[in-house]
């Protein structure tokens, strides 16, 4: 209920309260009307006082005329007075109380009309309240489709901009064979734009970012070569024979006050002493920052990396790592923590006859983003979360550059 509905219910309640003592006041009248309607002096014309009235008669005659008071005479002169006296006295007293009851029963009837006009006034108000009441939700309702759009808008948006690298890619590959030649450099910077192509140690430019993340980068580069640019490759690990990489990649929630499991807002801290403490420790102290697509990154060697976990066959937390797909896109991540023992394969977690190899470290802000019509949620990779990468393509490799901790 919306604060101007409030004073307007008050009023309406207060004017019914009072037309309710009003009606009890003129009941409690009129039964005070009919108690008094009764001649209350009847009692002074009593026998008794008749009686007195004809011992003063035959006290006040003089012997001369004490025949004129025969006792005829004085029982006519008696019933002449009390024929003068009482009946008149009675009527009177009678048509005051019936004009008393006539002024009270038309009192009670100005002020019945006064009580109905009053709950007419009070229902009134009533309605408007309610009415106001009606506008308010339809208002809220129109706020909730409002921000359902624009959430629709924004995921529009967000699939778009992850096409571009698809677009891109596909622009290249006609140019490779049109003019047997890689894309001129207007598209390879129209790609680093956008934080995909190019490798180096070059730190993407920051972008703003269409999702509610707080703080925002570039998606870190991938590197259509297979060959690192930088580091020595210390190790190589292939997927299992007949592996395949899940058309989606899994996702934990991953903030600067810890882990976010079930993408709820209480957190898990990170425990001291770990190696994915420290992994942490540096993430909060390189600002906390997510890609575009709400993946945790964080810079290494003037790069960003996408946060990640792996089996520990690809490596350890901390352990910097090129992950290559079967397209040759190189995927730059940093281990920030090591799939448990929910992950039942050797590989990485088993789903629908695949294997998901990678899972990434994700904003829960983002992830809350992208709700399933059934109640679940959208991994990354799929139509509705898209990535700068082909998510289609399995992985076939995974170079380890060793630690960026323990050096």
């Amino acid at each position: 209920m919306t604060r101007t509905n409030r004073p307007m219910l008050k009023k309406a309640a207060k004017a019914v309260q009072q037309s309710q003592y009003r009606l009890r006041e003129a009941n409690n009248k009129i039964i005070d009307l009919a108690k008094n309607a009764q001649p209350k002096s009847l009692s002074d014309y009593s026998f008794k006082n008749l009686n007195n009235k004809m011992k003063d008669l035959v006290n006040s005659a003089t012997p001369g005329n004490l025949q004129d008071y025969s006792l005829n005479n004085l029982h006519e002169k008696a019933v002449t007075l009390f024929n003068e006296t009482i009946p008149k006295k009675v009527e009177d007293m009678i048509y005051q109380g019936q004009t008393a009851q006539l002024e009270l029963l038309n009192n009670a009837k100005a002020l019945k009309d006064s009580i109905k006009q009053d709950l007419a006034d009070a229902v009134g108000l009533t309605t408007s309240a309610l009415q106001e009441l009606n506008v308010g939700e339809q208002a809220s309702s129109m706020m909730e489709q409002a921000g359902g759009l624009i959430s629709q808008a924004t995921q529009a948006g967000t699939q778009m901009m992850g096409m571009v690298p698809q677009i891109l890619d596909s622009v290249g590959q006609l140019a490779q064979n049109l003019g047997g030649q890689t894309p001129s450099s207007g598209v390879e910077g129209a790609t680093d734009s956008l934080g995909q192509g190019g490798g180096g140690t070059q730190t993407p430019a920051t972008t703003d970012s269409p999702l509610p993340t707080t703080q925002t980068g570039s998606s870190p580069a991938t590197n259509p070569t297979t060959t690192p640019t930088n580091d020595t490759v210390i190790s190589s690990a292939t997927p299992t024979s007949g592996i395949t990489q899940t058309d989606e990649y899994s996702v934990t929630c991953y903030e600067a006050d810890g882990w976010h499991k079930n993408y709820s807002s209480n957190p898990t801290k990170v425990a001291s002493g770990t190696l994915q403490k420290e992994v942490h420790d540096k993430y909060v102290a390189d600002g906390a920052r997510y890609s575009k697509e709400g993946v945790a990154v964080l810079n290494v060697d003037g790069e960003d990396r996408y946060l990640v976990a792996v089996t520990p066959k690809y490596g350890k937390v901390g352990d910097k790592i090129d992950v290559v797909t079967a397209d040759g896109t190189v995927i730059k991540c940093v281990v920030a923590d090591e799939k448990g023992s929910d992950a039942t394969h050797v590989d990485g977690h088993v789903d629908g006859g695949k294997v998901n190899i990678v899972e990434l470290e994700v904003s829960t802000d983002v992830a809350n983003t992208h709700i399933a019509p059934n109640g679940g949620h959208y991994n990354p990779g799929s139509p509705q979360w898209p990535l700068p990468w082909d998510a289609t393509q399995d992985v076939v490799r995974i170079d380890n550059y060793g630690s960026i901790i323990l050096k």
